[in-house]
């Protein structure tokens, strides 16, 4: 069906593991080529102009690569990220062009709110680092402060100098960052020769969208990277559900896949937040899979802990915090809770907190600390949250709420004296 992905001349690698796979990925993406090259024989010739792609399904998660990338300068690693035409208008609108109406999404408006100009393809070609940026900047002023007609034949000689200067910045990279969908640009597609394509988050991009990189740009080697077992591609259509729109290609492949065997954001709960010192709020993130106890909690924080992130598992995809709380919600009294509760009892009481994506989610976002809140009565009813309540139970990281106040506020009175 796709001769792209049964080309012989084609590897197609799958990095599976729970937590986020960006830690190893930005440090291992030269070892990753290097490796792929060895494997075949050092036959294949590399020149100055073979890239590596680095794709994912949102804008969020390139800043994320980003900021791995950026730690590692010793390397010298050149790269840049490249924006769909839509967030490119937003930040240079060009005057007496209508812009395509589109809704704005929760990735479009975060953003908009991140200072993208250091790294992004659009930003760079208006800098002093572009040799064209003097001409792109003076034309662009004069069309918006109205000294020059908006005329079809000035708007396309503009057009003409932002291509050829994206080209030239694109020329002297070495990875491109960018959305899965965003790949398939013309400016890419007509002028890259891409060696290697590292998507991460695969489990969660939809297989049409992988297939944009793959299938655009024929790249030597395809690294797919991600859990099938978190959230998957979300689908609200159930017919379309229904004919296999929420599985991914990672899923599809997940048979000959590599697994981690080293968990970066997976922690031990044996450490509590109010054991630590300098804590900072930014830093501290509180889960849930309801947005009514979303909004809740959101509220009865907004006053005294207002940059303490409030978000559902769902939005949490891609993010990472060094302290999180996890809000299970759902709870029984003791004599309520049968024991042995059938399907039906379950999808009742239960809900979300049976669906094994979230769940797997929602434990591997902490980095440093992980406090899960719930009935474990209840929670013992799902098989999975069954599992692993006695492996915390095991290690002694399963205490009662109010134990685990009252020990903590000793703790830190006695560590603070």
């Amino acid at each position: 069906m796709y001769p792209n992905l049964n080309n012989n001349h084609v590897t197609i690698e799958l990095l599976r593991g729970h937590g986020d796979s960006l830690e190893i990925t930005s440090e291992d993406l030269e070892f990753l080529t290097i490796e792929f090259l060895q494997g075949h024989g050092g036959s294949l010739e590399v020149t100055s102009e073979d890239l590596e792609f680095f794709c994912s399904s949102s804008p969020l998660e390139d800043k994320t690569i980003a900021v791995y990338l950026q730690k590692y300068k010793t390397k010298k690693m050149k790269f840049v990220r490249v924006y769909s035409d839509f967030i490119e208008e937003l930040d240079f609108p060009i005057p007496g062009v209508e812009s395509a109406e589109r809704k704005f999404t929760r990735d479009i408006e975060e953003v908009q709110k991140t200072d993208i100009q250091k790294d992004s393809l659009h930003h760079l070609i208006r800098s002093r680092s572009c040799k064209l940026s003097g001409k792109i900047n003076q034309m662009y002023k004069t069309l918006k402060e109205g000294t020059l007609d908006p005329t079809l034949q000035n708007i396309r000689k503009y057009k003409s100098l932002v291509k050829n200067a994206k080209i030239k910045v694109l020329k002297e990279m070495e990875v491109i960052l960018c959305t899965c969908s965003a790949s398939g640009h013309f400016i890419l597609k007509e002028n890259l020769d891409i060696l290697q394509c590292v998507i991460d988050e695969a489990g969660m991009c939809f297989e049409l969208d992988t297939l944009v990189p793959l299938v655009c740009h024929t790249p030597k080697q395809v690294v797919l990277i991600g859990d099938h077992k978190q959230l998957r591609p979300i689908v609200q259509e159930p017919r379309v559900k229904q004919l296999g729109a929420d599985i991914s290609l990672m899923e599809k492949y997940q048979g000959t896949a590599h697994t981690l065997s080293i968990q970066y954001r997976m922690v031990r709960v044996a450490k509590y937040l109010v054991d630590q010192r300098k804590v900072k709020p930014e830093d501290v993130a509180i889960l849930s899979q309801y947005k009514l106890q979303c909004n809740i909690i959101h509220k009865m924080l907004q006053k005294t802990h207002p940059k303490i992130k409030v978000q559902t598992i769902i939005k949490s995809q891609g993010s990472e915090w060094d302290y999180v709380l996890l809000s299970t919600v759902r709870s029984l009294p003791e004599d309520e809770i049968p024991e042995t509760p059938g399907k039906s009892w379950r999808r009742t009481n239960l809900g979300f907190i049976e669906d094994e994506n979230q769940m797997n989610v929602g434990i591997t976002r902490a980095m440093q600390g992980l406090i899960i809140i719930g009935n474990r009565n209840l929670l013992k009813t799902c098989k999975i949250w069954r599992k692993l309540l006695e492996h915390f139970e095991n290690i002694h990281a399963v205490i009662p709420a109010d134990q685990f106040l009252a020990k903590g506020a000793q703790k830190t009175k006695k560590t603070s004296s």
